[in-house]
Order: structure tokens, then sequence, then C-alpha cells
């Protein structure tokens, strides 16, 4: 793993040392997580939308994804966590990191966009495998599909407000969710697989019990992930009119 940038040292900030809360039960852990990557992806899609509106990205432009270039904050060894990306991917507009295209005439925002991006929990590391899983499962493709949609509904043109930002951003994430779904879904039989191919296996005990230990946990966290999706309380979090009126002021500068 490439070595990834604190977007907050960026500006002179100090590296956070302080605690980190996350609640300690599983199902509450699993929920916040998920809830924080739709606030995310959803703050990023309404982002993009507005860069298109206001000239920043051309519809022309190829749209991709990468690997995550920033991180906030690191896990620890000793207590067995990672820092788990709540963005599945990064996006790159014209194979430029997106905040990148901000650079010239608005690093602000590009700095607020990169702190997205970089924005993680620290979990048990079985957490960020659950997340690796479900992202190679096609949830990194949602996000994909879900940034071109934008791109086109900002690219067609017509207000720029905070009923057009809200519309062009349940659109994509409606495309997100139903790619996410099918990754879940997918994650969710390949660790089923997988304690059945220990119920067959010849590996010692106190190994396969490990083992089965660890799937079965992912397998759960998965299902909360999945639930929580469903139910998509950080879309609306991050549509809530007062947030969309402040982008509307942020772009119309």
């Amino acid at each position: 793993m490439a070595e990834r940038s604190d977007p907050w040292k960026q500006i002179g900030r100090p590296a956070y040392t302080g605690i980190h809360r996350m609640p300690y039960d599983l199902e509450k852990r699993a929920a916040l997580h998920e809830f924080h990557r739709q606030r995310v992806v959803t703050k990023i899609l309404t982002d993009l939308y507005c860069m298109v509106s206001k000239g920043f990205v051309k519809a022309h432009e190829p749209v991709s994804i990468g690997g995550a270039g920033e991180q906030s904050l690191r896990g620890s060894r000793s207590s067995d966590t990672q820092a788990a990306h709540c963005a599945p991917r990064q996006i790159f507009i014209n194979a430029r990191k997106m905040q990148d295209k901000l650079d010239a005439t608005f690093p602000e925002r590009g700095l607020a966009i990169a702190a997205l991006f970089g924005e993680t929990d620290i979990l048990p590391s079985n957490f960020n495998r659950a997340d690796s899983r479900v992202e190679g499962s096609g949830m990194a493709e949602a996000l994909l599909e879900a940034a071109k949609t934008v791109v086109l509904q900002g690219s067609i043109g017509g207000t720029f407000d905070e009923r057009a930002i809200s519309m062009a951003a349940r659109k994509a994430f409606a495309i997100y969710r139903q790619h996410s779904v099918r990754a879940f879904n997918s994650a969710l039989r390949q660790l089923q697989d997988k304690v059945r191919e220990l119920d067959r296996s010849r590996i010692k005990h106190s190994l396969r019990t490990r083992e089965e230990k660890k799937w079965r946990e992912q397998h759960e966290i998965t299902q909360i992930y999945a639930k929580t999706l469903d139910d998509s309380p950080g879309l609306d979090e991050a549509l809530e009119m007062d947030v969309l009126v402040g982008l509307v002021r942020i772009y119309s500068m």
C-alpha cells in the first residue's frame, strides 16, 4: 500500500492523537460505519454535481476509480485495528483525483473533498476485511456508476439550486445502492462458501475454529451493512436542506 497523505496536515494541522469514538458493540459499529459510508458517498456525489454544473469538470472527461490516496487516521497493530475508509474508492476525472481538479481555481474546496475521501473509522481489522470483500464484489463499481450518473445530470444544465442537487444525488445514490446490494449479496455468498470449505477441510481443529469465527463475523458485519443500506440514513443526513444551501453558497461565490 502506497503511503497515504493526511489532508489535514496540508493546512498545518497536527495529526489526530485523541480518542476515536466508535461503539464497542459489533452491530452498532457496523451500522455506524455503513452510515458514515453513505454520508460520505452522498457528499462526494453532491460536490461532483456542483463541479460539473460550475464547469470545473466537463461532460466529456472520462471518470474512473482507484485506490485511496488520503487517510485521516491510523489503526494500531497492538490492538489489531485498522483505519477503514468510508469512501469505497477514490474518484478520478481524466486521470486526476476529483479534488485535484480544483487546485488552480478553488483549492479550499478541493481540500474539503480530499478530507471526505480520506475519512476513516478505526475498527477491528475484520471490518476492513469485510469492506475489502464488498468493494471487490461490486461496491467500487457502484461508486463509479453513481459518479458517471452525476456527471451526466450536471452536464444537462438547468437551475443550480438545492432541489437540483438533491434530485441528482438521489438518482445517483439509487444506482449506487442497486449495485451495492448485489455486492453485499455476492460477498455474503462468498463467506458462506468459506465456512462450508472449512467444514470439509482437514486442518487442525483450533485453526478451523479461529478461521470459522473470522468468516462468520465478517458475514454478520456484511449483513448489518446491507440492512443499514436498505434504510439509507446517511443519504438523508447528507442531503439536509441547510447542508445543500451551504453548498450552493460555496459554489456560487
